[in-house]
C-alpha cells in the first residue's frame, strides 16, 4: 500500500502525536528483525574496525511475520560505539529522518513503502572511524530514548496502513566488533514479556 502522505508528515506525526496505542501482548506474532551488519545482504554480524582502516557498518530491517508486506519506516537508537570513534551516517536516499540515531535514536520514514523482493530494507550505511583499537565490542539496536508512543518501548518498524502507520516491535540483532573469539549472527533476542507487563503496569497507576 502506498502512502499519500509525505515522509516528514509521518515522522513529525509520531513525535507530536500522545498515541496511546495497546503495548503488544506476549507472545505476539514474529514482525522482522532490526539489526546492524557488516555487509548490505545483512548475513554479516562480526568483524573488524582498526584504527588504520575505515569500517562500514550497514543498519537493515530484515521483514517478517506481519512486516512481510512492507514497511513505511522505523523507529530505534544505535550504541555500543566508543566514544572516541567517529560514526559518518548515510542515510537511504528514499528516507526522510527526524533524530540522531547514535544520540537519542531516530523516527525514520520513507517516501513509499519498502516491499523488496528479497526481504532486506536498508536505512543506514554508516562510516565508522577508531580512533584506538578496541576488543570484544557489542554494538547494539534498541529503542528510541524517549520512544514516540511509550506502550512500545523498543525497537520498532511502521507498518504500511496508512494512515495509522501501525507500529510493531521487531527483534534486535547486535554485532560485534574486533571480536578475540569467532562470533555469527545469532538468532536476535526478542523482547522480553516482562517489559510489556511493566509498561501496562503504567497504565493501571
Amino acid at each position: 500500500m502506498q502512502s499519500t502522505h509525505s515522509p516528514r508528515w509521518i515522522a513529525a506525526a509520531l513525535l507530536s502525536l500522545a498515541s496511546l496505542a495497546p503495548a503488544p501482548a506476549p507472545g505476539q506474532t514474529q514482525s522482522g528483525t532490526l539489526g546492524i551488519y557488516f555487509d548490505p545482504a545483512g548475513t554479516v554480524c562480526s568483524g573488524t574496525i582498526r584504527p588504520d582502516t575505515p569500517g562500514t557498518i550497514h543498519i537493515l530491517a530484515r521483514l517478517e511475520g506481519t512486516s512481510a508486506a512492507g514497511i513505511a519506516g522505523a523507529e530505534f537508537r544505535i550504541g555500543g560505539i566508543p566514544e572516541t570513534w567517529e560514526t559518518y551516517p548515510v542515510p537511504n536516499p528514499t528516507m526522510f529522518s527526524l533524530g540522531d540515531p547514535f544520540a537519542n535514536g531516530v523516527v525514520g520514514t520513507f517516501t513509499k513503502c519498502q516491499s523488496p523482493e528479497n526481504g532486506i530494507v536498508s536505512f543506514y550505511t554508516v562510516l565508522v572511524l577508531a580512533s584506538a583499537l578496541e576488543e570484544n565490542l557489542q554494538f547494539t539496536l534498541s529503542m528510541r530514548n524517549p520512544p514516540s508512543n511509550p506502550g512500545f518501548a523498543c525497537p520498532l518498524v511502521l507498518l504500511c496502513d496508512a494512515p495509522a502507520y501501525s507500529q510493531t516491535c521487531v527483534e534486535a540483532q547486535p554485532c560485534f566488533v574486533n571480536p578475540t573469539a569467532a562470533r555469527t549472527c545469532n538468532r536476535p533476542t526478542p523482547v522480553d514479556d516482562r517489559t510489556w507487563s511493566q509498561v501496562k503496569g503504567l497504565y493501571r497507576r
